[in-house]
């Protein structure tokens, strides 16, 4: 039987491997956040759950992967895509 601490870390090395190919596959030297549309260069690029995997997201899937900035990505958390632009509506406001 398996120990949970060595499936835990599995987990996290396959999502970072996940991020580093993805990363790599990018061509352009700079993007758009997905959610603030402010540039972000290539090498401070975050990926995020569209739909947070506390909320049953897929974890490993491309459909469920959004690039944005840190910033960004700290808001939403574990927010839906929705929660999160109110939410940042709310602010500017």
């Amino acid at each position: 039987m398996k120990r949970p601490n060595h499936e835990r870390r599995r987990r996290q090395l396959r999502w970072k491997a996940v991020r580093e190919l993805i990363k790599a596959s990018l061509t352009e030297e700079s993007y758009d956040c997905t959610y603030c549309k402010l540039p972000i260069l290539k090498e401070r690029i975050t990926l995020d759950h569209i739909v947070p995997r506390s909320r049953g997201g897929k974890s490993y899937s491309y459909s469920n992967l959004a690039l944005c900035c840190y910033a960004c990505n700290q808001l939403k958390r574990d927010m839906l895509v929705e929660e999160f632009l109110l939410i940042r509506e709310e602010r500017a406001s």
